[in-house]
């Protein structure tokens, strides 16, 4: 039985016996036939089936504390729940005042006077005292005890008050300010972002005092905004010295190892990737063996030859997930040696990789493929844009330079249209939306925002990525072998109801998505293609799918319509790639089927699970600082006019992205004149009472940039149209041209 009990899952791990005395202990105060109101830790000793030392024992408790189930007071240990207190996360708002979220019952709040939060800050996990019960049966108390503090650390932007410099918290909770040490605050200056340490007490309900930590940067500098972010989120942008010693240590020595593999060496083979990439985790291959028979060959750096499970490069891998990327700044998954030298797959250096070799006939069908262990030495490091020109045939110097390749290079074109027309037959959806490219400066500052161009080189290499993932994929389910697949639900039926009343309040005349079907989805998409709505429709349904996520089981990918599909194309910058290259090389080489512990297939779980969180939050983050950067750009423009289609509506107003940039603001509702107007949330509109004016999502207005606040994520607009007879007018018109486009198209 092959149990794989050191595969790494992060975490401090705590010994078997250690767990079974801490469920010990918590049975004392917890269960209905013998539960303890207070026991000191000698009398807790003399009832626990096990000999402890006193200090190991303290530990278990304060684990068991922070978790809500005692309380710690001197040296005895208490039951919360005799002395009527209860654990909860407080939030605390503008006036000082708190709510406690019971963590068994987070629906009854306890109510807390702004003078009974004690040393609380907003986001902490609590005691609280239930003292008494007031008016219509609200639950009143105070706080006993922080257990856990949400933010162990703190930005702050350093202001003089007086002779003090303290640091006011830059985020939107209600924190206090805190007040730095004078020795400490003697080199700051106005306007520094800081990180602080908070102290465990309050010196008032307004100040605590707090120790420096770092010195983020000035606020008014061009990467201040991803260092916030950066901080804020928790990312390690370095690596500590045991984990760079470890990779220096690794040898570039391969000679041994190509024995064994199967040699690519001598075919054609390139990266294609942008200009700016920094690593190079795949490269491509193609024959055309037959007159209708195209054999693929998807390259993929092997990087689990050398990040070895549980290394010190691994844990440090698994903890991040995933490398993060910024316009202006990169956080790799791993060391540069290995994202940047030994795994990268650089022009001319022989490198390991393992490759799908997949016969492909006309009708973009798989009819045979293999998965080998490999080494192969990349011919060309091509960008998309000579890969594009190549194509085109639109550069005679780039023609000339990469000669070689234009016939492999135009194989590769035709095979990528069949596999596209193949996911477009079975309802692969393509959502084609516009994304921002910023122009940065030498000093990192942006001077202009484009849109970026999705050109048929990128699609290439994206259909080449997903039907090596799909094969992977369909190899791990038919051979029953436990893994780490790539799963996209359908969409929850309530959020494809909201899209239809949505888009019948735009006055088009567009067919409700009936069955929840990928080619449902993808006949709205078309029905839209072309039109000044097309990406407000797209962004909206995009909106209505679930998140795609790493299970151990394999559901399917709603969004590309596959049966099976799993992530094994990019192991540099994905955990779960790296462990799907170490399932299939463990599979490559054994001579029997391994019978795999439960213990293995939980830290499959832990692993599949932790991934999904950290990619979502690196997702949140470089959004964050896209939609940060658009606005900086956008404050050197305040009071200039700028077009945009209302994208959102609310009680308080309306929001319009403004056009090329991608990028949204609000235009108050009290900011509107010349009429009184009042939210209709059931017809997604804002209605003048008097002039019968409308604004819905999708009209266009032309707005005044008035404020812009890049730290908030905030943009204040002004309405231009002050004559509403204009602006229905200049609608009107609109609706009834798109209208008659859509019907012209179903005729």
């Amino acid at each position: 039985m092959v149990g794989y009990d050191n595969f790494y899952i992060g975490g401090e791990k705590m010994s078997v016996n250690n767990e079974k005395i801490k469920y010990e202990i918590e049975k004392l105060f917890t269960s209905k036939r013998q539960r303890y109101h207070s026991l000191s830790f000698s009398e807790l000793s003399g009832l626990i089936d096990a000999e402890i030392e006193r200090k190991s024992l303290k530990k278990i408790c304060r684990n068991l504390e922070e978790e809500g189930i005692i309380i710690i007071d001197n040296d005895r240990i208490l039951n919360p729940s005799h002395y009527n207190i209860v654990a909860g996360t407080i939030k605390i708002v503008r006036t000082g005042e708190g709510r406690v979220y019971p963590e068994k019952e987070p629906r009854k709040a306890i109510f807390v006077d702004f003078d009974k939060t004690g040393d609380a800050l907003d986001g902490d996990f609590v005691y609280v005292r239930v003292a008494k019960i007031g008016r219509r049966g609200r639950p009143y108390g105070e706080v006993v005890k922080v257990l856990r503090r949400k933010q162990k650390r703190i930005i702050g932007e350093i202001k003089k008050v007086g002779r003090k410099l303290i640091a006011v918290p830059i985020s939107r909770s209600n924190l206090p300010d805190i007040i730095i040490d004078g020795k400490e605050a003697k080199p700051l200056k106005q306007g520094d972002i800081v990180i602080v340490e908070p102290s465990a007490k309050k010196k008032d309900l307004w100040h605590i005092n707090g120790r420096l930590i770092d010195v983020i940067g000035d606020k008014n500098s061009s990467a201040i905004g991803t260092k916030i972010v950066i901080e804020k989120n928790g990312f390690a942008d370095e690596f500590s010295s045991n984990v760079l010693k470890e990779a220096k240590s690794l040898s570039s020595d391969i000679r041994k190892e190509i024995e064994r593999r199967v040699d690519f060496r001598n075919l054609k083979t390139v990266t294609v990737d942008g200009e700016k990439a920094r690593d190079f985790d795949d490269a491509v291959s193609i024959e055309k063996i037959e007159k209708n028979l195209f054999r693929l060959y998807v390259h993929i750096a092997d990087v689990s030859y050398y990040v070895k499970e549980n290394s010190l490069i691994d844990k440090e891998a698994w903890k991040r997930a995933t490398s993060v990327y910024f316009p202006d700044y990169w956080i790799p998954m791993l060391p540069m040696k290995l994202s940047s030298d030994l795994c990268s797959l650089n022009q001319g250096k022989d490198r390991l990789t393992v490759s799908v070799v997949m016969d492909i006939d006309k009708k973009g069908e798989i009819i045979d493929y293999r998965i080998v262990e490999s080494v192969i030495r990349s011919d060309e490091r091509m960008t998309y844009t000579n890969f594009q020109k190549v194509l085109d045939g639109s550069d005679e110097q780039i023609i000339q330079r990469y000669s070689n390749y234009a016939e492999d290079f135009k194989l590769m074109e035709e095979l990528c249209h069949i596999l596209k027309e193949k996911r477009r037959r079975r309802g692969s959806l393509d959502f084609d939306l516009p994304e921002p490219e910023f122009i940065l400066d030498a000093t990192g500052d942006i001077i202009d925002i484009v849109k970026s161009e999705r050109l048929t080189s990128h699609r290439i290499i994206e259909e080449f990525m997903i039907a090596a993932n799909e094969t992977v994929a369909e190899y791990l389910f038919k051979h029953s072998e436990p893994s780490i697949y790539r799963v996209h639900e359908l969409p929850d039926k309530d959020s494809i109801d909201e899209f239809n009343e949505f888009i019948k309040g735009l006055d088009f005349d567009l067919k409700p998505i009936g069955k929840i079907a990928p080619k449902n989805f993808q006949k709205m998409l078309d029905s839209v293609q072309g039109l000044e709505i097309e990406h407000l429709v797209s962004t909206v349904l995009l909106r209505t799918m679930k998140h795609a996520l790493y299970t151990t089981k394999t559901e399917g990918h709603f969004g590309l319509a596959s049966k099976h599909y799993t992530h094994f194309t990019s192991p540099i910058r994905r955990y779960p790639d790296l462990v799907v290259h170490r399932i299939l090389k463990r599979m490559l080489n054994r001579k029997k089927k391994e019978i795999y512990s439960n213990n293995y297939l939980k830290q499959l779980e832990k692993t599949a699970a932790h991934s999904s969180e950290m990619e979502r939050k690196a997702e949140d983050a470089e959004r964050e600082v896209l939609n940060r950067k658009k606005l900086e750009f956008l404050k050197a423009h305040t009071g200039e006019v700028f077009d945009g289609i209302i994208s959102g509506v609310a009680e308080f107003g309306f929001f319009v992205e403004i056009e090329g940039y991608y990028v949204d603001g609000l235009v108050r509702m009290k900011s509107l004149k010349g009429d009184y107007f009042i939210f209709e949330a059931d017809k997604h509109r804002i209605r003048g009472r008097r002039s019968g004016i409308t604004f819905r999502i999708g009209d266009r207005v032309r707005v005044l940039v008035i404020d812009v606040y890049p730290e908030r994520g905030e943009m204040d607009l002004e309405l231009l149209y002050d004559r509403f007879d204009e602006f229905i007018s200049l609608n009107k018109k609109r609706r009834k041209k798109r209208s008659r486009r859509i019907s012209k198209r179903r005729n």
